[in-house]
């Protein structure tokens, strides 16, 4: 018997799937190619301004120590964010120097 002969006996066939099996495949899918494109979306719209913003914003919020007040708490989040697009705006206009 030849070698290819021994390894077809061997061979174990994929089991065949389900249809339902086949339907959960096709659902997942769609449902990762809907979220890929609202990420593609979002990222698009995203401008360098809001980017430095993010992390002005993000960094500032991780300075916050367990004995101070963290700005949300205060409920004063909206200056927070006014307060990360001046940095932005501050950089950009550093940047264009």
């Amino acid at each position: 018997m030849s070698y290819l002969t021994e390894q077809l006996k061997t061979f174990e066939y994929p089991q065949q799937q389900t249809q339902a099996e086949i339907d959960a495949v096709e659902q997942a899918n769609q449902l990762m190619d809907e979220a890929a494109a609202e990420i593609e979306k979002l990222t698009e719209s995203v401008t360098l301004r809001d980017q430095m913003a993010m992390a002005a914003m993000s960094g500032w919020l991780a300075s916050f120590g367990d004995e101070d007040i963290h700005p949300v708490a205060n409920e004063i989040h909206p200056r927070v964010a006014r307060d990360a697009y001046e940095m932005a705006d501050a950089m950009l206009e550093e940047r264009d120097k």
